[in-house]
């Protein structure tokens, strides 16, 4: 009862009275992280969830030019039992304690001294009271996280209404003191860095007018203020100036300030009020002193969850009151939490597009993040399922092991418009031009994002990223601790299973290994029969991040994976066959990858990273192949003053392929060896600070079959202000050719010409085929209406050019393969143009607080032209065929009680005029229970509409399709 007063009126009820104290401040960047705990675990009251999203207790101190900065605490109780235990569990988390036992001598040292949290014993209730209030008036420390010892939960809300962030009840259980210190450490953390102070003993001289100045010795230095030591007699209210230069710059800064304490020592503080510029260089020449980046997800990693008890339940709720206070408070820009409420829509931080951390709010280009909450919820087992809630995302099932999946149009099984990465890691094949989603495969609870830009990406990733870039994000292995199997099977996935477990190794490495296996029945083939595509695959794992030093990290990963797929198919049995035979094919696979990331920071404005992989693969399907890539990318990131960010770029890639085709299919030369190589730089520049932004960008590229290429692009970004967003953007992308179009030899079928010469028809690659290029005109906004809607809005128009087509080409005479024959061959030419249009919209509506809709839409048409000397006649019908018109979605999310959920999904698909594919709609739909905080079982259908319908058919004929069925599977996960 306690606890759900504490939750529903007391959180809401102290966050307005704390707020009323005009002095009471929280930094501004805290926002995005504790809104996050509140919009999502506050609203949704799952406490045990939002529990799991506290980050774990760093066992170091914040370090600053190699010297330790711990965590000063004020701990005023004159109990020695809670005295002793407190400083038992202080000691082991970095926190530096100061005793005292009175309200009088603890005041005293709040005057003179900053600390980052408090621990008030209300022995004396009624004094302690106006203690803490008192505090949150004070101005050094009303950013102080305080944690109030009480004897009655009687006392908890008088001591939420006085300001206290935390509660503790007397007695102290050991476990429930350690949960709470490790909750409470990151709010620490953030307010050490609010005020963090660089020890600096230089001259100032004080006053404006030469004449009567004097000089100080400053003690350290921060964002806010100062410390001096001065014989001069400075009273509390003085406003002085002050004038220095700091090191490591050139111009001497006049500071202005009042004097906001003093004492007999001779030592003063100042408060600062300064200019925007001054205190952008101020804040500038700080960053760049401050070694230890915060944790980017202090507020989200979780090493291990506990058995809620009663008290970690109302412990837990707290917490969450505290984080609906903290992101009330935040006002640093004096906007309340209703205009700061867009963490889906605008604060939402994406790295692929511009290859640096950014927000939507700075993002212009239309960009989908499917989070790990979103993976979650949406029953996938693979991840070209979870593509289907993007929209403009073209994916359809080919059969049980093959897909089609583009952005923007011009589908296929190997769709080589779009540009696919892991972590950074390219695995687009250059052998088709393509994606083999079949092996592209983790365990889908390890993914943190899947980043999906629809649209060019050619200028920060190069060839190939032209209608759409997919950027694949897994989790870092410090919030994977701890064990997880997860188990499961229906009538399609007769078995699928993960195995993991993740820890640490000494202070400064985290790992995780995992091995995931499944096994798919088949699909019905389109004349009922088996459609023997039924495939399994066994993959293994595992990842480390090192912290080399306050520097530098190191990322190592890699995985192996083997299996085996049916893939009925196509052959041609001799040169005299009038055409090609059906063949029930079985295909083994096998590969891996080994991938490492170097990042450096030299200081907060500049970074460097270097990644290096190694990919390996073999196909033992008709074309028998075997590839090698070796990749090394290199970028640097870098402030450039105070409106400027850059970032620039290489990469090199050698890959080599081996290939043993037959008569129906073969590549030649069989055996190829490329390099590939482009730089890149970006630049991204605050026209107005905060509200526009342009960014510029161009990249040199040269690749194996037509050399080199520039690839360009400009895009604009305004923010009016937090509730709306504008872009514009206009840039260049290009595709190169693939193996498959310059060296390709299909042979279709022959028969006996005239004289009795045996002929064969043929499409042979063209070794002089050149690049597909795209020029492509995007705009979007991004808006919030009601603080429960979000709209996300995305138009573009898409100049084609050099588009691939199929014309006759002159016959000739062969000897081999015998008999000798008449070759009639087909060829690839870049004789087509065309443009497309059309338009996407996502929104996110929040019913209630346990119910969430997201619609989505999109329309496009596309326009293809031959040109003139074309004799091709089915390019344009097929690129114009290959993709809906018309594509929709509405996806629900429902918290029910006790730990159920329910989830539904339904997509509707617009008719493909390319293979005659009717219209059709999916419905996907599951429960969840989580029975305890480390066990949860889900049930999940999907296609539950009709039983069976086509989705796609592959106009190559490398693959055979089968009919989608209907399908049922239970899951159960168990962590620990």
């Amino acid at each position: 009862m306690l606890s759900g007063l504490i939750r529903d009126d007391l959180g809401m009820i102290s966050a307005f009275e704390i707020i009323s104290h005009d002095n009471f401040r929280k930094p501004s960047h805290l926002a995005t992280s504790v809104q996050r705990v509140t919009t999502e675990a506050w609203s949704r009251k799952r406490m045990r969830d939002s529990w799991a999203r506290v980050g774990p207790v760093p066992r170091r101190a914040i370090v600053v030019k190699g010297k330790k900065m711990p965590v000063r605490v004020l701990l005023m109780s004159s109990d020695l039992p809670v005295i002793e235990t407190l400083c038992r569990f202080t000691d082991q988390m970095a926190m530096q304690v100061e005793l005292c036992s009175d309200v009088d001598s603890a005041t005293r040292r709040l005057c003179h001294s900053k600390y980052e949290a408090v621990m008030v014993d209300f022995k004396k209730t009624a004094p302690s009271l106006e203690f803490v209030k008192k505090l949150r008036g004070m101005t050094a420390n009303r950013g102080a996280i305080v944690l109030a010892i009480l004897d009655s939960t009687h006392e908890v809300p008088s001591a939420f209404r006085a300001g206290a962030s935390f509660v503790l009840v007397r007695p102290l259980p050991s476990t429930i003191m350690v949960r709470t210190l490790k909750a409470a450490y990151p709010l620490m953390v953030l307010e050490k860095r609010r005020h963090f102070r660089c020890p600096l003993q230089i001259q100032v001289s004080i006053g404006s007018d030469p004449r009567t100045e004097f000089v100080a010795t400053s003690i350290n230095i921060s964002g806010g203020g100062m410390a001096l030591a001065t014989t001069f007699p400075l009273r509390v209210g003085h406003r002085v100036e002050l004038r220095l230069t700091l090191p490591g710059t050139l111009a001497a800064e006049k500071l202005r300030g009042n004097v906001v304490w003093s004492n007999n020592a001779g030592r003063v503080g100042i408060e600062f009020h300064l200019p925007q510029p001054v205190r952008e260089r101020l804040e500038t020449w700080l960053a760049d002193r401050l070694d230890e980046p915060l944790p980017k997800k202090f507020f989200w990693n979780c090493k291990k969850r506990f058995n809620e008890t009663e008290e970690a339940a109302g412990l837990s709720k707290l917490l969450i009151g505290l984080a609906l206070l903290l992101s009330t408070a935040c006002s640093a820009q004096q906007s309340d939490l209703a205009d700061q409420s867009l963490e889906d829509l605008m604060n939402i931080k994406v790295t692929s597009v511009s290859r640096t951390e950014q927000t939507l709010s700075r993002t212009a280009s239309a960009i989908f993040v499917i989070t790990a909450e979103d993976i979650r919820r949406s029953g996938a087992t693979n991840i070209p399922d979870l593509l289907r809630m993007v929209p403009g995302m073209d994916v359809a099932q080919i059969d049980a092991n093959s897909w089609a999946i583009s952005a923007r149009g011009l589908n296929g099984r190997f769709s080589n418009e779009l540009l696919v990465l892991v972590d950074g890691r390219n695995v687009y094949t250059p052998t088709f031009g393509g994606v083999y989603w079949d092996v592209l495969d983790m365990p889908l609870e390890d993914i943190e994002r899947i980043e999906v830009i629809r649209g060019p990406g050619g200028t920060i990733w190069g060839a190939n990223a032209v209608n759409g870039v997919i950027n694949i994000i897994t989790r870092k292995t410090s919030e994977t601790h701890g064990g997880m199997v997860v188990a499961g099977g229906g009538n399609l996935e007769q078995g699928l299973g993960t195995v993991q477990y993740g820890g640490g190794l000494g202070k400064s490495t985290d790992y995780r290994v995992f091995t995931r296996y499944f096994n798919q029945d088949h699909m019905p083939g389109l004349t009922g029969q088996p459609g023997g595509d039924g495939w399994h695959l066994l993959r293994g794992g595992f990842r480390t991040d090192s912290r080399l030093s306050a520097k530098d990290t190191l990322m190592f990963q890699g995985d192996m994976y083997t299996g085996e797929e049916g893939n009925p198919s196509t052959f041609l049995p001799s040169v005299r066959s009038p055409g090609v035979q059906d063949i029930d094919r079985i295909v083994p696979l096998s590969g891996g990858f080994l991938q490492s990331a170097w990042n450096h920071a030299f200081s907060a404005r500049s970074d460097t990273t270097l990644q290096i992989s190694f990919d390996r693969y073999t196909r033992n399907d008709q074309l028998r192949a075997e590839r090698r890539t070796l990749d090394v990318d290199f970028q640097h990131h870098f402030s450039w003053g105070t409106r400027q960010d850059l970032v620039w770029g290489a990469n090199y890639r050698n890959t080599d392929s081996d290939t043993d085709g037959s008569l129906g299919f073969s590549l030649n030369p069989p055996r190829v060896s490329m390099q590939l190589f482009g730089m890149f730089i970006q630049d991204e520049i605050a026209l107005v600070p905060h509200k526009l932004y342009m960014t510029g960008g161009i990249r040199l590229d040269h690749n194996y079959y037509t050399g080199f290429n520039i690839l360009p692009s400009a895009r604009v970004a305004w923010t009016p202000s937090t509730r709306h967003m504008f872009w514009a953007a206009i840039s260049q992308a290009n595709r190169t050719p693939a193996e498959n179009d310059t060296a390709n030899r299909i042979n279709f079928g022959g028969f006996t010409g005239a004289g009795g010469v045996p002929t064969l028809v043929a499409l042979l690659g063209n070794p002089h085929f050149d690049d597909e290029v795209l020029t492509a005109y995007e705009m979007g906004y991004r808006t919030s209406i009601l603080d429960r809607i979000s709209i996300d809005f995305a138009a573009y128009y898409s100049d084609y050019s050099h588009q691939e087509t199929t014309e006759p080409a002159t016959p000739f005479f062969e000897t081999s393969p015998a008999p000798p024959h008449l070759v009639l061959p087909l060829t690839y030419e870049n004789l087509m143009h065309g443009e497309a249009h059309g338009f996407e919209m996502a929104v996110n509506w929040k019913v209630t607080d346990r119910w969430t809709l997201s619609p989505g839409y999109a329309f496009e048409l596309i326009h293809m032209h031959l040109d003139s000397g074309s004799r091709d006649t089915s390019s344009v019908f097929t690129d114009e065929g290959s993709s809906p018109v018309h594509s929709a979605q509405l996806r629900s999310h429902f918290e029910l009680t006790h730990g159920i959920a329910w989830d539904a999904s339904a997509y509707f698909v617009d008719r493909l005029r390319s293979g005659e594919i009717p219209s059709y709609t999916r419905v996907d739909t599951g429960l969840t229970w989580r029975w305890t905080e480390h066990l949860a079982s889900s049930v999940v259908g999907q296609n539950l509409v009709k039983d069976r319908h086509l989705e796609f058919v592959d106009d190559t004929g490398s693959v055979i399709s089968t009919l989608m069925k209907r399908r049922a599977y239970i899951k159960l996960t168990w962590q620990f």
